[in-house]
């Protein structure tokens, strides 16, 4: 596909993204790792600011492919011990739109509130999802090589953040 157009319908980017927010809020971390594009350039970002490149600025998460498999080992394990007991979430996404990213790839926006139960407490995370998508064996099967949160309170306060958004 590199060199092409990659032809994302309306449904299929939907699809995805909801499927994504659902094995999130299933704890099925290892299927979510399977959304992922097999390749050591994949970025998972929670920016801390305004930053549009992730250079030189703090985030809340800025986790290549290896990261993002610790992660999922340490939720999966008990050894993210902020996350014993695990928190219960539920994502609401919305406004699911497409555009064309460049050869081969299309980035997916859409506005999300998860709202996260833990140790009595609830807390609401709002904000905007960027993804880029791309289709590595050309048969629909769509992987992520980038997911951006950008958090509605990014520069603001924030609790700790020991799960995945």
């Amino acid at each position: 596909m590199t060199g092409s157009v990659l032809d994302v319908s309306p449904d299929a980017a939907q699809a995805f993204v909801y499927r994504e927010a659902r094995l999130l809020d299933e704890r099925r971390y290892d299927d979510w790792l399977g959304l992922w594009a097999d390749d050591r350039d994949v970025l998972y970002w929670v920016p801390a600011g305004d930053d549009h490149d992730g250079t030189g600025v703090i985030s809340y998460v800025y986790d290549n492919g290896r990261r993002m498999n610790t992660r999922v080992r340490q939720l999966l394990t008990g050894e993210r011990y902020s996350q014993v007991p695990f928190s219960r979430t539920v994502r609401i996404v919305s406004g699911v739109e497409r555009e064309h990213a460049g050869p081969g790839a299309v980035t997916v926006h859409a506005a999300f509130a998860l709202h996260e139960f833990r140790m009595d407490r609830t807390h609401v995370w709002a904000g905007r999802l960027e993804f880029d998508l791309v289709d590595p064996a050309g048969d629909g099967g769509l992987r992520m090589t980038r997911k951006k949160v950008l958090l509605v309170d990014r520069t603001g306060a924030v609790p700790s953040m020991a799960f995945l958004l």
